[in-house]
């Protein structure tokens, strides 16, 4: 199963690297180019004969597409990006779904679809399919005013009768635009001002990195030739150092973000181990010299109500020295130190259970006893502990599952539960802390050993947790 997976994160990989390393062009007349913006036309390269050189990189493809008024220069066009990456793609496609299939038949289901969605609020193909159908059925009538509008756009362009018209797939984005013009007088190329390029850029930078964990450095262009090219060359060499200087106050903030939190989450794990130590050696013993004093009491020649009271008292007292020893195992389990992530985490799913009356399913996949960096260890029990007090605080679930999973180069946990859900995105993004603290120092304390933290839910559909955290082959 290992080896499946691996193969086709491979696979995805290669698939993609095809895809962007594909350099196929499309030669074009200008006036094929003919409804093309000036701007755009002056920035494509020319072959020997003069024609322009159209690229299926977004910037190029899509303008071309929009607004080039020749159909059978769009439709060479659009055909050659649909064939981006060539017939390599086609066998890995053939290879994958094999794979998919070997993969789904292992764990003992009939299909990929069966088995991808086992996990997932639709839970089988069969309802997959009746939700389309569903959306099909919603969405029929519009799509066809839609499609019929941009047929007789087409018509009244080429000034044939809408019945002699045939509207293709090259044509729609080029007819959508010329409606959208008509309709609501937008112009793309106008909304341009708006956009500064410097701001937008950087926009764009740092996202990239947040989302990628990508780091983009700036480079000087020389200025080689004193005309509009050296012009631009400036240009591009005052915008990149300036988003130099934002970089490096931004990963500055980062650093300190980073910095100060580490030291406050190790200052909470080191204030645990010693309240663990003192609940465990001075009250839990304070406690059981209490229950031998009171049975001394008890035994005393009483009377009959005396002894009823101090047999309560004693249990009392039994209860409460379970409950300094849950609370101490709460706050730093010493079996994690001991023994490490996955009997720790077993011990910790027992006692859930046994505790909430909901079964917890924990598995584990590519560990088979190994140990992980204690930083880590520690990052993912307090995470998985975090998502299953949520789940029992909120979620009213019947069943619970806990998958820890290790590959060549990450460890990941997936917490799931089949509860009532909650709007993730508006929880997250909410201004009020006490709803978000315990899912953000999820994300956090991942972030610090350079993971993620991922979380799926929506109201009456369960709720996902995924977490990743990267590892070496020292962790």
């Amino acid at each position: 199963m290992k080896a499946i997976r691996e193969e086709l994160d491979k696979l995805a990989l290669q698939f993609q690297r095809n895809v962007n390393e594909d350099r196929t062009t499309v030669v074009v007349t200008e006036e094929e180019a003919k409804g093309l913006p000036a701007g755009w036309i002056a920035a494509r390269r020319r072959d020997a004969e003069g024609r322009l050189i159209v690229t299926l990189d977004y910037p190029t493809y899509l303008p071309f597409l929009e607004n080039a008024v020749d159909e059978d220069a769009r439709r060479r066009v659009w055909l050659a990006k649909q064939n981006e990456g060539g017939p390599a793609n086609l066998a890995l496609l053939d290879r994958a779904l094999l794979l998919r299939h070997e993969l789904a038949r292992l764990y003992g289901y009939p299909d990929y679809a069966t088995f991808s969605l086992r996990r997932t609020m639709a839970k089988t193909p069969a309802a997959v399919e009746q939700f389309l159908a569903r959306v099909k059925a919603a969405v029929d009538a519009g799509e066809a005013r839609e499609l019929a509008e941009l047929r007789a756009d087409k018509a009244a362009l080429l000034g044939l009768p809408v019945e002699q018209v045939q509207l293709n797939r090259w044509d729609v984005a080029f007819h959508q635009e010329r409606v959208r013009r008509a309709r609501y007088a937008i112009d793309q190329e106008a909304l341009r001002a708006h956009f500064p390029t410097e701001a937008s850029v950087a926009w764009v930078l740092a996202l990239a990195e947040r989302l990628y964990g990508v780091a983009f450095v700036a480079r000087d262009v020389p200025r080689w030739a004193d005309d509009e090219i050296g012009e631009l060359s400036d240009a591009f060499n005052a915008m990149t150092e300036g988003l130099g200087r934002a970089e490096k106050e931004r990963a500055e903030r980062e650093q300190l973000r980073t910095y100060y939190l580490s030291q406050v989450i190790t200052a909470q794990e080191e204030e645990r181990k010693r309240i663990a130590r003192e609940l465990h050696d001075e009250t839990g013993q304070a406690l059981a010299s209490l229950m031998v004093g009171l049975r001394n009491v008890e035994e005393a020649p009483t009377d009959e109500d005396m002894r009823q009271r101090l047999n309560a008292l004693r249990q009392i007292t039994a209860h409460t020295l379970e409950n300094v020893r849950e609370l101490s195992i709460e706050l730093r389990p010493s079996v994690l130190d001991d023994h490490g992530l996955v009997v720790a985490l077993t011990r910790y799913t027992q006692d859930y259970s046994a505790r909430h009356q909901v079964p917890v399913d924990f598995q584990t996949v590519g560990l088979d006893g190994e140990r992980l960096s204690p930083p880590i260890e520690t990052a993912l029990y307090r995470i998985v502990q975090e998502a299953l007090t949520n789940a029992a605080k909120y979620a009213q679930a019947r069943r619970l599952s806990v998958l820890l999973e290790k590959r060549s180069d990450q460890i990941s946990a997936i917490v799931e539960d089949d509860g009532r859900g909650f709007d993730a995105a508006a929880v997250l993004s909410s201004s009020a802390q006490n709803q978000r603290l315990g899912l953000y120092g999820m994300r956090e304390r991942a972030a610090l050993c350079g993971g993620t933290v991922t979380i799926e839910s929506r109201p009456g559909g369960g709720t996902s947790v995924f977490v990743r955290i990267p590892v070496t082959s020292d962790e």
